[in-house]
């Protein structure tokens, strides 16, 4: 287990899940474009900062013409969800 998940899981068990919901948040509009106004300390920066550069190490961007597996994945689940109407009735 790397330093910065044992940080976190301390600052959780001490009730300091604060820092979870803003990290969600800067990587929520970091991933939507739009610009995170919420005023973090310099250390929030840094590890916000520290957690993006790693994700796009280990998760390279998808190319414009790759369709996500869980996107495809949707369209096989359609008939188990809802199955097509059969054959002459109206839709």
């Amino acid at each position: 287990m790397s330093t910065l998940e044992d940080v976190l899981r301390d600052r959780v068990e001490r009730g300091m899940g604060g820092i979870l919901f803003d990290i969600y948040c800067a990587g929520y509009c970091a991933g939507a474009g739009v610009p995170d106004a919420t005023p973090h300390s310099a250390s929030m920066r840094s590890l916000i900062w520290l957690l993006a550069d790693r994700h796009r190490a280990e998760c390279p961007p998808v190319l414009a013409d790759e369709i996500p597996g869980w996107l495809l994945s949707l369209s096989r689940q359609v008939d188990a969800i809802e199955p097509p109407p059969a054959q002459g009735w109206p839709v």
